[in-house]
């Protein structure tokens, strides 16, 4: 679900026995997306590693970049293929699906 532009990620913590919530803000979003454009490009199958060295420089924590990933995953735009790595499952509409997966995803109340 997201709040204002922020993907928000609900878990729960067995240690804890409590829920938690992972924030991952938009504009990580569109530097994952360039990232992914770019290392589809590159190749058909790429890693999370290499996505990381592109978004190093957003000085984010890795869990964002892996709850904006699973949201994409869910959302049916990328593909994972084992740990042999990811790909986009419609590359020439990719931003386009991204914009309007964003749109259905549910708002978290305040």
């Amino acid at each position: 679900m997201r709040r204002g532009d922020e993907l928000v990620k609900i878990g729960w913590s067995k240690a804890g026995r409590k829920e938690y919530q992972h924030r991952a803000p938009h504009s990580l979003l569109v530097a994952l997306r360039q990232a992914l454009l770019d290392a589809s490009r590159a190749r058909k199958l790429f890693t999370m590693d290499t996505l990381e060295r592109s978004l190093a420089a957003n000085n984010v924590p890795g869990y964002q970049a892996y709850a904006w990933l699973a949201w994409l995953r869910s959302a049916d735009l990328v593909k994972q293929h084992g740990r042999q790595g990811y790909s986009l499952i419609k590359a020439a509409t990719f931003e386009t699906d991204i914009e309007k997966a964003l749109i259905e995803l549910p708002a978290q109340g305040l």
